[in-house]
């Protein structure tokens, strides 16, 4: 740090504070006047520019149940911009520690707003997660304004987990699948474009418990 500040130049900057805390989505569709049709959201434990940088291990799940304090952050956010007849992906952090000025340890802070469906295999986890059509959805709610799908149903956690090449992992993919087979839903080697955010060798699983969905995190991820 004291290298940057003795070393800046002539060069301008744009400087953002660093907050310490886990990042949070709330995805969904929203309607003709902002109501909201679909709604689902999503738990990233170990932030992209670290997964980037340190060429970690990819994981995020889908909660089950939406906490109330995202959802009502979620929902105002969505009322407030431009949110008509679009897919929106909002991001927050949840803080995890004080913050003067933000917000105390475990509150909700607003990070980014995006009118757009969430990126890499999102979509496919919102189906596998809520057993729908995503894409269909969206039609429906283009053509008739309605989603017309079961909204009380969201019978899974799902969950992307993707490991690195170089690394030795303490259970091999025969064992993995062996033991997760009924809960893989999808199964996929990273173009190597794509790899330094998503990974190598990805797996997508579901559960009917965030729990479960941790449990097999840990298993995949394992490291001898």
């Amino acid at each position: 740090m004291k290298f940057f500040y003795d070393n800046l130049g002539e060069e301008q900057y744009i400087m953002e504070e660093f907050v310490n805390g886990e990042l949070l989505s709330y995805d969904g569709i929203a309607g003709r006047d902002k109501e909201i049709i679909f709604e689902t959201a999503h738990v990233y434990p170990v932030p992209i520019m670290d997964i980037v940088n340190n060429g970690m291990d990819v994981m995020y799940y889908s909660y089950r149940e939406i906490p109330e304090d995202l959802k009502e952050a979620g929902r105002k956010v969505v009322q407030t911009f431009d949110t008509n007849s679009r897919f929106f992906h909002c991001e927050f952090f949840r803080l995890l520690e004080d913050k003067p000025g933000l917000g105390k340890k475990g509150d909700i802070i607003g990070l980014e707003v995006n009118m757009r469906p969430p990126g890499g295999y999102t979509p496919d986890m919102m189906n596998y997660a809520n057993d729908i059509d995503v894409y269909q959805i969206w039609a429906n709610m283009v053509t008739y304004n309605e989603g017309y799908f079961d909204k009380e149903s969201r019978p899974y956690c799902c969950v992307y987990a993707a490991r690195r090449d170089g690394y030795n992992y303490a259970h091999s993919i025969d064992v993995v699948l062996s033991k997760y087979g009924h809960n893989i839903v999808m199964k996929e080697r990273m173009p190597e474009v794509l790899s330094g955010a998503m990974g190598n060798d990805m797996l997508t699983a579901r559960f009917p418990e965030q729990d479960q969905a941790i449990e097999f995190i840990d298993f995949y991820l394992k490291k001898i």
